[in-house]
This record gives C-alpha cells, structure tokens and sequence, in this order.
C-alpha cells in the first residue's frame, strides 16, 4: 500500500490505524515529499517504510518500485478507509478479468454545491465505465502490478488529472478496469476548501475532456498549496 503524503500529520494517525487493521494490507509505503510537519515520524512509528516522494504521480511510483505485491494500493492521506471497504475492493480484485478498482467518492461536507459536485464525478465515471473509457479520482486505486507497470504507471508529466490519465491508459492498453459505485469511500473536501470552489469545480470540468481524450497538457496547471 502507498500513500503520497505533504504535510499530513493531522489526518496520517488515523488513516494508519485504519489500515493497519486490514488483514490484506501488507507493507505500508509512505512516499513523503519533504514534509516540514511530524508526518515522517508518525509514519515510522506506525512500521510504514518512508521514502523521497514529490507530487502524488511521483511518490505513487516510487512507492511501488519499494514493494514487490502483486496487488497494489493507493490511497490518499483524507480518506477513511476502513476494513469493509478494503475487503470489498480485494473481492472486487480478486477476479482475473479485473485489472484495476475505483470506488465512489462520498465528501465529508454538508455544503450542497460540493456534494453536487461529487454526485457529477460519480454520474461520468459510471457514464466513463458505460463507454469503456476508464476515469476516475485517485482517492483510492486497487491495481494489479502487472497492469500498473504495463501502462508504465503515473505520467509524471500531467499537471493535473494524473489519475484520471492513468485510468484511461489502463482502459485503452490493458482493460478490466472496474468503477464500484456500491463501495462508498468517504473523502475530505479540502480541496475545495483550499480555493474558489467554483473555480475549482472549473478547472475541472476543463481537465476531464482532456484526460478523456487521452491529452496530456492541462492548459491551467494545478497549483499545490499547503493544506490547512
């Protein structure tokens, strides 16, 4: 298992207990992109193997060079996972056909305008499913490592929707690529919190055509702040 982290002592605690009592999790991999928090020394406390990452598309391939599983798992420092959700996706994994699992995001907010939001990704990734073109938010993948490395992993050249690009790689060259819309991860709006967020829900709507076409340029490149 990889979780990119920056920063991430407050919500890393939690998210490690969490895992940590999944009996299909095996290693847990933080790649930390030069946190100045506590974040390096809560996960070597927890047993994780902490290793240099950078943007989430970097630390998720260097965290999957440092582990040898067959199955690999990403997931984000601001969702709670729990060990339901886990065994569902290993269920969901465990057929051959499957080479890759996302699952629906729900947001931690009572704000309409972002539940709404989320409720637009959830209808195109299943409408994305529907035309066998793979898209989806990097919350959490559950890939096969076969199918990771034979797409090359994250490009590490996109700016934004390094996930999202990564599915539609998966679709177009190794299939089997599966969004459960019945596996409910719970996930921060931070950022939407961090910005306008009809800004935010903006530049998205720009970057998914992109990413769905298999483009690569962003056009309005995502900036990286430090999360409150």
């Amino acid at each position: 298992m990889v979780i990119p982290t920056w920063n991430e002592e407050r919500l890393l605690p939690d998210l490690l207990r969490r895992v940590r009592a999944s009996p299909h999790v095996g290693q847990v991999i933080v790649a930390d992109a030069c946190s100045d928090d506590t974040t390096v020394q809560i996960a070597e406390a927890a047993a994780a193997l902490v290793v240099a990452g950078g943007r989430p598309a970097v630390g998720r391939n260097v965290g999957s060079r440092s582990g040898s599983s067959e199955y690999l798992l990403f997931l984000d420092a601001d969702v709670q996972v729990d060990t339901e959700i886990i065994a569902q996706v290993a269920a969901v994994l465990s057929d051959s056909t499957v080479s890759a699992v996302h699952p629906r995001l729900v947001p931690l907010t009572a704000k309409r305008f972002v539940r709404l939001c989320y409720h637009v990704l959830d209808r195109y990734a299943q409408f994305c499913s529907w035309i066998h073109r793979p898209q989806g938010i990097g919350a959490l993948i559950a890939v096969r490592r076969s199918a990771f490395e034979a797409v090359g992993g994250f490009d590490e050249s996109v700016q934004a929707g390094e996930d999202s690009h990564f599915f539609g790689q998966l679709g177009r060259r190794v299939g089997g690529v599966v969004y459960c819309r019945d596996i409910e991860l719970p996930v921060s709006a931070r950022r939407f919190e961090l910005e306008s967020p009809l800004w935010f829900a903006a530049k998205n709507l720009l970057w998914a055509p992109l990413r769905l076409a298999g483009l690569r340029v962003s056009v309005i490149p995502y900036t990286w702040r430090r999360y409150p």
